[in-house]
């Protein structure tokens, strides 16, 4: 069939009126579902793909922004601008770039698997800017702080638990999956490669012998202090105990939740802290004070795992990856900050 001139300039024109006006040339079956009906069946796909402490965390981004946002739309009506006014109207609000990326990068993925199942022809959030800002570090704590914490802990019997978060720089998780078996004496290591989780909803307990990242799984070499410390702590509050940390009449593992609220922040009021100090910041103590006590920052990007240098995170040292040299050295750096 032969198609003239004026004919195919009439077809690229109706074409052109579609793209123009927002229209996709190809049919798509988003018309007639909501973000929120077709949302359901992605949260139940990623819950079955993700830790329990992850999806509860997706979970609320989900229900607090996205739904409230999103949820009576068409999955065809949501344009690009639309989501650009959601995420500036977030930083208006004073969230921070912290929250305002696992929001965007959530609403993404969803509007990315409903385009792959045409039921609209592109994701809209890929052409989406978040706004600039100021990054809002938190500031490490204090050797003063650290100090205060040890001297108000120390008559209780786990006050092991300072000297591990500041110093070996451990997640709470991870220091209450800890065994005796996995400190070594003998090689001066702390073998992490679990953590002790608890789920947001119910608040109960449950071991994972995984680290929350793969880079989690490590070596951590300890300095003579610490050494010292967990000698002396395993002799008498770790005597014939299975765990490092352990309910007082149990050896049994304790809740990570019930060592944060019921047992740091109680330290953390006596040693008159703001709330701001938390067993996470113990982990940002411990870096900052790595990096001032003269560890070399490739060293310290290796045992971070992470390319920026800049955010205090947790520091490690796996042991097939670190020189001897370097690890001979982080137990030099570790001996500075532990007095």
């Amino acid at each position: 069939m032969n198609i003239t001139q004026e004919q195919l300039n009439n077809a690229v024109q109706e074409a052109l009126k579609g793209v123009l006006g927002g229209l996709p040339a190809m049919q798509t079956q988003g018309n007639n579902i909501t973000l929120k009906e077709f949302g359901a069946g992605f949260m139940k796909d990623k819950k079955s793909e993700t830790s329990n402490t992850t999806f509860a965390k997706t979970d609320s981004l989900y229900r607090n922004h996205i739904l409230p946002a999103f949820g009576e739309m068409q999955l065809s009506a949501i344009m690009r601008q639309d989501i650009q006014d959601f995420v500036n109207e977030l930083a208006a609000e004073g969230y921070s770039m912290e929250t305002m990326k696992p929001i965007k990068g959530l609403l993404s993925s969803i509007l990315k698997t409903a385009a792959g199942d045409r039921l609209i022809p592109f994701n809209p959030c890929e052409a989406v800017k978040l706004p600039r800002m100021g990054r809002n570090k938190k500031a490490a704590p204090t050797k003063e702080q650290y100090l205060k914490l040890r001297a108000v802990s120390s008559s209780h019997r786990l006050w092991i638990v300072i000297p591990m978060l500041f110093i070996a720089g451990l997640r709470i998780g991870e220091l209450c999956y800890l065994t005796w078996k996995d400190i070594d004496f003998d090689t001066r290591h702390i073998h992490v490669h679990g953590t002790y989780s608890t789920d947001n909803g119910t608040g109960r307990g449950y071991v994972k012998d995984t680290t929350k990242t793969e880079s989690g799984m490590r070596f951590i070499p300890m300095g003579k202090e610490l050494y010292k410390m967990l000698k002396a702590y395993r002799a008498k509050e770790g005597k014939g105990k299975t765990y490092v940390i352990t309910l007082s009449r149990e050896d049994r593992r304790m809740n990570p939740n019930t060592l944060r609220g019921k047992i740091f922040n109680a330290w953390r009021k006596k040693a008159g802290l703001p709330d701001s100090i938390t067993p996470h910041s113990g982990r940002h103590y411990c870096a900052s004070m790595l990096l001032r006590s003269g560890m070399n920052p490739e060293t310290l990007r290796k045992i971070t795992g992470h390319k920026d240098l800049s955010t205090l995170l947790d520091v490690y040292g796996y042991s097939e990856t670190l020189s001897d040299e370097e690890r001979a050295g982080m137990r030099n750096a570790f001996d500075k900050i532990s007095a």
